[in-house]
């Protein structure tokens, strides 16, 4: 009779264990399908979540005061483009002047670009690192296939050597000129592509 007492009692543990077993798999391999299905679209929604917030972030700062030769900057693509007077021509280049005279420009240009750190993509990068090659005059070494026709245009137009004075009364350089104008080009490019989402 112990023996019976036994082998019943060992065949309730086991049934409860097996219960339990079945209970566990039952809840938690639903749980981890779940988990492996729903994490990585909720990661990648996290992710351009905070992309997106930090491109936001990039865009919005360039209404700040800190920010205004950077926006002078972007804007001298838009004042080139609409050039229509003697008076406009010179407008372009006394900007040109300020950027050149600002001591800040590069620390304020990293600064910037330091938003997009974290959550970069690789064209993100690309375009940061492309900008200070120029900033830099170090142009050969940017891929400018990679760039819109609009940039690679205005590169060819602003780096050739042979260009006329911008101005009645040139202020800068031909190379710090064509510097600060491609990179026009190349942030408003940047921008319009955060802009747009297509990064």
């Amino acid at each position: 009779m112990g023996s019976e007492n036994q082998i019943a009692r060992t065949d309730k543990i086991k049934k409860h264990l097996i219960l339990l077993i079945l209970t566990v798999l039952g809840t938690v391999i639903p749980s981890v399908i779940t988990y492996y299905l729903i994490a990585p679209s909720q990661l990648e929604q996290k992710s351009y979540d905070g992309r997106l917030a930090e491109y936001n972030r990039f865009i919005e700062l360039l209404r700040h005061e800190r920010y205004k030769n950077i926006s002078l900057l972007i804007s001298l693509k838009s004042m080139a483009e609409n050039v229509t007077s003697d008076s406009s021509i010179q407008q372009v280049e006394d900007a040109i002047f300020v950027l050149h005279n600002d001591q800040e420009i590069h620390r304020k240009i990293s600064e910037h670009f330091s938003i997009l750190v974290l959550n970069d993509s690789n064209l993100v990068r690309l375009y940061r690192k492309d900008l200070m090659h120029v900033f830099w005059e170090r142009d050969f070494n940017v891929d400018w296939g990679l760039h819109s026709e609009s940039v690679q245009l205005a590169y060819e137009f602003w780096a050739e050597k042979e260009r006329k004075k911008v101005g009645l009364n040139p202020k800068v350089e031909d190379e710090i000129r064509a510097k600060f104008m491609i990179i026009s080009w190349q942030y408003d490019e940047l921008i319009n592509l955060l802009k747009y989402g297509i990064t």
